[in-house]
C-alpha cells in the first residue's frame, strides 16, 4: 500500500482508536452487535520546508512535493513510528551541521512540522472521525467514584499503606443503571475483581469522574497491585498505562497523571471545572460537592457525610 494515496474512509461509527504497535492502529467500531475491533496499517508522517534535510536518511520513506507555495512544501511518510523518530533525529543533525544556532528539539525547528500524537496522525491521514454519525446519547458513559479508609492517625488515606482500603466504589452510567460496591459484602480484593468484571460487562466508551486522574484511578491501580489483581479495564483487557505530565504553564496545581485505558476515553470533570473557573473566576472551590451545588445538580435533600465519618 502506498500511504501517499490514502483516501478518506466511508462513514464509520468509530468510538476509539488505539496505537497497537509501531505500524498498526486498532479501531473500536460500534455496530448493531456491539463493539468490534479492527487493526489497520499506520504510516506516520511529517512535513518539511526543504527536502535536503531528509537526504541521506538510510531507512525507506516516501516523499511527496505538495502543491502551492506554502512554507511546508514536502510530505514525508514512513513505514513505522520508530523510523519516523529516527528521521526526526537525522533532520536535526543535518540542520545543526550548518546552523549558526543549534536546535535541540524538533518543535524549535521552523523547517519541520510534526504531530507527535499517533492517533491524531492516523485520523488526519485516513480522514476518519471519532463518533461520526452518532448522537450524544448513543455514547455509553460510565461514572466512577471511590471512598477510601484512612488508617492510624493520618489525615489522608494513602494507597501504599496496607490498611488504607478502597471501601466503596459508586458506579452509574448513561443508561440509568447504578450500582455500589462496598466492603460490607466483600473484601477489598473481591471488590477490585468485581469492579473489573462490571466495567467489562457494561463496556463503556467513556469513564468519567471528578479528580479521577489524580486520585480514583491511581488509587485503584495501586490497591490492585498490592492485592495482585490485574486491573484489566481496557477493552482489550489490558491494565491502564500511566504517564506523568505537568501543566504546560508550570502551574503545580494543575499537575496530573495521564492515564490511558485501551479503547476507552477518560473525562475528569475536575479539569472541566478548572477550565470553566479560569474564565468565570467566581467559584469558591473546585471540589465535587461544591461544584454540584454551584451548577445546580445537587438535590435539595442530599445528605452530606463528613470525610472522617465515611468509613463509619
Amino acid at each position: 500500500m502506498n500511504p501517499l494515496l490514502y483516501g478518506h474512509s466511508n462513514e464509520e461509527r468509530i468510538v476509539a482508536v488505539q496505537q497497537k504497535d509501531d505500524r498498526t492502529m486498532r479501531e473500536y467500531v460500534r455496530t448493531s452487535d456491539g463493539i468490534t475491533l479492527a487493526d489497520v496499517s499506520f504510516f506516520p508522517f511529517l512535513f518539511l520546508s526543504r527536502k535536503n534535510l531528509i537526504e541521506g536518511f538510510p531507512e525507506h520513506f516516501w516523499l511527496k512535493q505538495l502543491e502551492g507555495s506554502n512554507h511546508f512544501s514536502f510530505l514525508c511518510v514512513f513505514q513505522n513510528w520508530r523510523t519516523m523518530w529516527e528521521a526526526v533525529r537525522h533532520i536535526l543533525e543535518r540542520y545543526n551541521k550548518h546552523a549558526s544556532q543549534r536546535v535541540d528539539h524538533f518543535k524549535d525547528l521552523r523547517e519541520l512540522f510534526l504531530y507527535s500524537d499517533p492517533v491524531t496522525q492516523f485520523l488526519m491521514q485516513t480522514g476518519k472521525t471519532l463518533f461520526k454519525g452518532m448522537k450524544f446519547d448513543e455514547l455509553h458513559r460510565l461514572q466512577l467514584d471511590i471512598e477510601t479508609y484512612t488508617s492510624g492517625h493520618y489525615r489522608f488515606s494513602n494507597a501504599s499503606r496496607e490498611g488504607d482500603d478502597v471501601i466503596i466504589v459508586a458506579l452509574s452510567d448513561s443508561t440509568g443503571w447504578s450500582h455500589i460496591l462496598h466492603q460490607k459484602d466483600m473484601t477489598e480484593k473481591e471488590l477490585l475483581r468485581t469492579l473489573v468484571r462490571i466495567i467489562q460487562e457494561r463496556d463503556p466508551d467513556v469513564i468519567e469522574g471528578h479528580n479521577i486522574f489524580n486520585f480514583d484511578l491511581p488509587y485503584l491501580l495501586k490497591r490492585a497491585e498490592l492485592h495482585q489483581v490485574p486491573l484489566a479495564l481496557g477493552r482489550d483487557r489490558t491494565i491502564p498505562r500511566v504517564f506523568d505530565r505537568a501543566n504546560a504553564d508550570g502551574d503545580r496545581a494543575f499537575d496530573f497523571s495521564l492515564i490511558d485505558i485501551a479503547g476507552r476515553h477518560i473525562i475528569d470533570t475536575l479539569h472541566l471545572v478548572q477550565e470553566y473557573d479560569g474564565v468565570k473566576r467566581n467559584m469558591e472551590s473546585h471540589g465535587l460537592k461544591y461544584a454540584a451545588r454551584y451548577f445546580g445538580f445537587a438535590s435539595p435533600d442530599r445528605q452530606y457525610v463528613p470525610g472522617e465519618k465515611i468509613s463509619w
